[in-house]
């Protein structure tokens, strides 16, 4: 049987730092993970969500060779408005910032959204 890679996603510690995201990242390299996926956590509205865009955004200017995944659900779930037009809204905002993986909430029914609608919004 043909030995597979080891994969993660790897997200910053407590203090969500662009710093500990790449002391992470570094860290799982050394383990011998050799497939990443770096999630800067994208913050709710309110909660310093500009510093986390700007956090995604300086972190694929740093590392344009590491795929980023932009967790959306944390911001459409918290809302009480048109979750589409949220969806719309982050996957503009995810393409600027270089997130190539895109993730609808899965846990509160209303605000269900498929994921090819986000690839959707995407293209």
């Amino acid at each position: 049987m043909p030995e597979r890679a080891l994969q993660a996603v790897i997200i910053p510690d407590e203090d969500k730092s662009l710093e500990s995201l790449v002391r992470n990242i570094e860290a799982a390299h050394r383990l011998g993970i050799e497939k990443i996926i770096a999630d800067p956590v994208l913050d709710p509205v309110g909660h310093n969500i500009t510093e986390s865009v700007v956090r995604y955004y300086e972190f694929h200017r740093l590392y344009p060779q590491v795929p980023v995944f932009l967790g959306v659900g944390n911001v459409t779930e918290l809302m009480d408005v048109d979750s589409i037009g949220v969806n719309a809204a982050l996957c503009g905002i995810g393409v600027e910032i270089g997130a190539g993986i895109l993730s609808p909430p899965n846990s509160a029914t209303r605000h269900r959204v498929p994921l090819w609608n986000l690839k959707g919004l995407r293209r």
